[in-house]
C-alpha cells in the first residue's frame, strides 16, 4: 500500500514541479528587427488594359461601395474604382512608388493582386494586360484571363534585383624592374 501511495506522491511532485516552472518561466518574446528594404532606383509605371467592360454584379449585396477594378500593392489599393470602367480603357500608376530591391527572389519581391469584375454571368472567358514599366521599358508584360463568368482576378510578382557589388581590389602599381 505504501508503494503505490509514494508512486502517486512523487509522480505529482514532479509534474506539479513541472507545471509550476512552465508557468512561471519568462518567455521574452524576442524581437526581430525588420530588414530595410531598399527602394529600387528608376521611375516605375503601372499601366492595366482592360479588354471588357468593367461592371458590377447586380446581384451583390453592397454595390455603392463594391469596387469594380482593383489593384493592390503593399497592402494599399493603388487602383480603386467604384464607376464602371469601358473596354479598352488603359488605367495607368505613375510614378509607382515603393518598389524595392534585393540581394534574392524574396527581398526583391514585389506582389500586385487585382481584381476586375467582369458584370452579368458571361459565358466567354475575360482577359486584361498588365504591364509594368521602369524608365519607360517594359519590365512585365503579362496577359491574364479569367474562367468564363468569373471575375479577372490574380498576382503578379516583380522581382527587382539589386546590382551586384563589383569587388573593389587595389590595383598593383608595381613596377616590375627586371
Amino acid at each position: 500500500m505504501i508503494r503505490p501511495t509514494l508512486a502517486i506522491v512523487v509522480s505529482t511532485l514532479i509534474l506539479g514541479g513541472l507545471y509550476t516552472y512552465m508557468s512561471a518561466r519568462n518567455y521574452g518574446t524576442v524581437q526581430v528587427d525588420a530588414l530595410p528594404e531598399l527602394v529600387a532606383p528608376g521611375v516605375f509605371r503601372l499601366e492595366l488594359m482592360l479588354t471588357f467592360p468593367a461592371e458590377r454584379d447586380p446581384f451583390a449585396f453592397d454595390l455603392e461601395n463594391e469596387p469594380t477594378v482593383l489593384v493592390t500593392f503593399r497592402r494599399k489599393n493603388i487602383i480603386r474604382a467604384t464607376d464602371p470602367v469601358q473596354a479598352g480603357t488603359t488605367l495607368q500608376v505613375h510614378p509607382l512608388e515603393h518598389v524595392v530591391e534585393g540581394n534574392d527572389e524574396l527581398s526583391g519581391r514585389n506582389e500586385f493582386y487585382f481584381e476586375i469584375l467582369t458584370g452579368e454571368d458571361s459565358k466567354i472567358a475575360r482577359g486584361l494586360r498588365f504591364r509594368i514599366f521602369r524608365d519607360e521599358q517594359v519590365v512585365v508584360d503579362q496577359t491574364v484571363w479569367s474562367d468564363p463568368g468569373e471575375p479577372v482576378r490574380g498576382t503578379v510578382n516583380l522581382v527587382i534585383l539589386a546590382a551586384p557589388e563589383t569587388e573593389h581590389t587595389q590595383a598593383d602599381l608595381s613596377i616590375d624592374r627586371n
